[in-house]
């Protein structure tokens, strides 16, 4: 969990990740969302501090389709 690790030790992670990410697929990773959607402001600093773009995201199991909020609303 990030929220229990130094500066130091969530940029190292990140790095890890992205060196990973780039062995895969060839190219250079800039996004990051943190484990467990856990932000804390030392995780945002680092993101910050090293260029990636800090971002959250939830998936939709198929069992709660259509239970969401935002069913039937057009944009």
């Amino acid at each position: 969990h990030y929220s229990k690790l130094s500066r130091q030790e969530i940029i190292a992670d990140m790095e890890a990740c992205d060196e990973k990410i780039k062995n895969i697929t060839g190219t250079e990773n800039k996004i990051f969302r943190p484990p467990y959607g856990e932000y804390t402001n030392t995780s945002v600093l680092a993101c910050k501090e090293t260029g990636r773009y800090s971002i959250q995201w939830d998936v939709e199991l198929p069992a709660t389709v259509g239970n969401s909020c935002t069913t039937g609303i057009s944009t």
